[in-house]
This record gives structure tokens, C-alpha cells and sequence, in this order.
């Protein structure tokens, strides 16, 4: 089995390095790079509930923040841009409730419920985007983008393969 993963890995690398290559194929790369996005999501749900069970939440979150941190800085320094102070407190901002706040939630609930049900439930963050930003933006939603939130949610319950009545 462990054979196994070690081959499918080396398969998405090798794969990954020839869509980098190939110039005709540039739309793949994107597309390519959210596949792995979501896939390391996931897998962080899974890391997550289990080193909790050994640190707690707060120092969890804390600790996963600083290494991602020390691991991103390299990058940002190279493209690294003064930024303006309205865009320094929106990133405050954006810190404080996308990352400290929502992370601290999902290590809370992860102690005390199975990593499924905790990233079925994370699996609204479209709902709640599509709520927040119709009453607090005053965006108009259209119903082709409700019915893509629809599909995907129900897409997401599927492809988990549990029935949405099981949570």
C-alpha cells in the first residue's frame, strides 16, 4: 500500500513537471495547482486533528502559523512591496478573522468532532460568503451562482462519500 502512494505521488510530480513544461498547456497549470491546493486542505484537516491530540488548539494553530510563516518568507521577499496603510489594516483584519480566527474555530471543534463532520461543515464557507457578501457588500447573487454553490456542496458530500444525512 505505502508502494502504492509512493508511486501515485511520483506520478502527480512527474505529471505536474510536464504540464509546467509544455507552453501549449499554461490553463492546465492553474487548474493543476487547486487540484494540489485542495488535496493538501484536506490533508490538513487530517494532520491537524491528529497532532491535536497531543497540543492544544491555541498552541497548534500558533505553531502551524509560525513554521508556514518561516517556510512562505523566502518567497515574499523576493516580490516583497511596501504596503499602504488601508491595505495594512485590511490585511490586519483579514489576519485576525480569515486566519487566526476561523483556524483557532477548526482546531476547537476538530478536539471534539471527527475530522469529516469538521470539513463537511467547513464545506460552507461558500454559503456563508454568498450570505455576507449579499447583505454585507450588497452584492447581487445570481442564481447561476447559487446553483454552483448547490452542485458543488452536494459534488463535495459525494465525492467525501458519506450521505449528508450522516454528519
Amino acid at each position: 500500500m505505502k508502494q502504492l502512494k509512493t508511486i501515485h505521488i511520483k506520478s502527480m510530480l512527474c505529471l505536474f513537471y510536464k504540464l509546467m513544461a509544455s507552453r501549449k498547456q499554461k490553463l492546465l497549470i492553474p487548474i493543476f495547482a487547486l487540484v494540489i491546493a485542495n488535496i493538501l486542505w484536506g490533508l490538513n484537516t487530517i494532520f491537524a486533528k491528529v497532532s491535536l491530540e497531543t497540543i492544544p488548539p491555541a498552541l497548534n494553530l500558533g505553531t502551524r502559523i509560525i513554521l508556514a510563516s518561516l517556510i512562505l518568507l523566502p518567497f515574499a521577499m523576493q516580490s516583497w512591496k511596501q504596503l499602504k496603510k488601508t491595505d495594512l489594516l485590511r490585511f490586519i483584519l483579514a489576519s485576525i478573522f480569515a486566519v487566526t480566527l476561523s483556524g483557532l474555530a477548526m482546531n476547537i471543534a476538530l478536539g471534539t468532532a471527527s475530522a469529516f463532520s469538521s470539513a463537511a461543515i467547513w464545506l460552507l464557507s461558500p454559503v456563508f460568503l454568498l450570505v455576507l457578501s449579499a447583505s454585507v457588500l450588497k452584492e447581487k447573487i445570481s442564481s447561476r451562482t447559487f446553483l454552483g454553490i448547490a452542485v458543488a456542496l452536494l459534488g463535495s458530500f459525494i465525492v467525501i462519500g458519506r450521505p449528508v444525512e450522516g454528519l
